[in-house]
């Protein structure tokens, strides 16, 4: 998990690379403190460490863009197997799907919203919110095939609204590719019916069912009750 200093770090950065100095600098912390700091970011996967070409004493941080800024993806990996098991093939197909630009892109921006609201930073949570929102995209996707291209973006608005959920262009964009053996597993969980996201999709699903029902475009197996 990422400590409230190490946040700082992350969103001092976020913009592009920062010298050591300026990073103690913006935190104004005695240089062991930082470089401490700066250490378990690299060891998680966060940060990426380079030195400067042209002066190599100096040493240059930045975000690893092949992870997603407060996380990774083996931590989201971990989090979705606490819920329902996977085999070696599926993590690596989940793994794909979820290396997408987009999803570095999302927490990106969800950092930036966290950082400029104050709000606190649970990573599990902001992981929670990731999963739920990318399969409810995909379900809408499934639901809604003949015309959800056409309103795709006010669709994801509409459900991820009252959420923690930032940025869902970015969202269609993942979803796109995300296995349907993995929605219906996941969406399937109590835990997820019972979500912000979960409770926004049935209720969306519900209320529009009996117009587009006529039209053949719903699939009944994500409409029960």
């Amino acid at each position: 998990m990422v400590s409230k200093r190490e946040l700082e770090i992350l969103g001092f950065i976020i913009g592009g690379k920062k010298y050591f100095h300026a990073i103690q600098e913006a935190l104004g912390l005695k240089k062991p403190i930082v470089s401490e700091y700066l250490s378990n970011l690299k060891n998680k996967g966060l940060i990426i460490e380079r030195q400067d070409p042209n002066d190599r004493r100096r040493k240059l941080y930045e975000i690893n863009p092949e992870e997603f800024v407060f996380t990774t993806v083996n931590e989201i990996i971990s989090f979705i197997e606490k819920y329902i098991e996977l085999t070696e093939e599926e993590k690596k197909e989940l793994e794909k799907v979820l290396r997408h630009p987009s999803a570095h892109e999302y927490f990106k921006k969800r950092l930036e919203l966290i950082i400029s609201s104050g709000e606190k930073l649970s990573v599990e949570d902001e992981i929670s919110a990731f999963v739920d929102g990318i399969v409810a995209v995909k379900l809408f996707e499934e639901a809604f095939k003949d015309i959800y291209r056409k309103f795709a973006k006010d669709f994801a608005r509409e459900l991820v609204k009252g959420t923690s959920v930032a940025s869902t262009s970015h969202l269609l964009e993942i979803a796109e590719n995300l296995p349907m053996w993995f929605v219906e597993r996941w969406s399937s969980l109590e835990r997820f019916r019972k979500s912000a996201i979960g409770q926004a999709l049935i209720s969306i699903l519900v209320a529009t069912r009996d117009l587009l029902q006529k039209k053949d475009i719903i699939k009944k197996k994500f409409l029960k009750g």
